[in-house]
């Protein structure tokens, strides 16, 4: 039967260990090697080869062990970790602190943006009506100024008003509502530690 894997299959060859041999550890007794011990050099393998590059999400607190560097911006060691530094084409982590990742798709992956505060501009501002307050409303001009044409033209009738040109003055007011401070823009949020797989 055909097993649909892309990895290529390693044999115990290729691990250099056959069940029931010594595996080398640098004692002159060595090490037993047993099925246990084969799978995990075969896991092992397969772990390195298919998730150096790829992120993963820890909680606060315990050691990440030497396999995950934090994506915190930080260089790392090229020559301890030469299939990172391939992978990323340079020994420069990502750096992911108070970041949210996003799918990449009309955005080229590395690019960023957003804010955790925003400002709204002026043409962000949504429409809305100004309100006037004015102190003299329905209220009556008690001072003289007004005066009756002495010369009707329509038709005999006396209906023209004419107002003295001296100017006047109102006092009104303009309600201007607002703070101009900035907002959250922050959706709710649980904070983790974002690391590679760096072996």
């Amino acid at each position: 039967m055909p097993i649909s894997n892309p990895l290529k299959l390693l044999r115990l060859e290729d691990l250099n260990l056959r069940e029931g041999a010594y595996l080398d550890t640098g004692t002159d007794e060595g090490e037993l090697v047993t099925v246990g011990a084969i799978a995990d050099q075969v896991v092992s393998r397969i772990m390195d080869a298919i998730l150096v590059g790829q992120l993963a999400y820890f909680p606060a607190g315990g050691s990440l062990g030497a396999k995950w560097l934090l994506c915190d911006g930080s260089s790392f060691d090229g020559l301890q970790y030469p299939r990172l530094a391939a992978f990323l084409g340079s020994t420069q982590l990502p750096d992911l602190r108070d970041r949210f990742l996003l799918a990449g798709g009309a955005r080229t992956p590395g690019d960023t943006g957003g804010e955790a505060e925003h400002a709204l501009a002026t043409a962000e501002l949504p429409v809305q009506l100004g309100y006037v307050s004015d102190a003299y409303r329905n209220s009556e001009e008690a001072a003289a100024g007004f005066a009756i044409d002495a010369q009707p033209d329509f038709g005999g009738f006396i209906d023209r008003v004419i107002v003295d040109a001296q100017p006047g003055q109102q006092n009104l007011s303009v309600w201007n509502p607002g703070g101009g401070h900035a907002h959250n823009n922050m959706p709710p949020y649980v904070v983790a530690r974002v690391c590679i797989y760096a072996a």
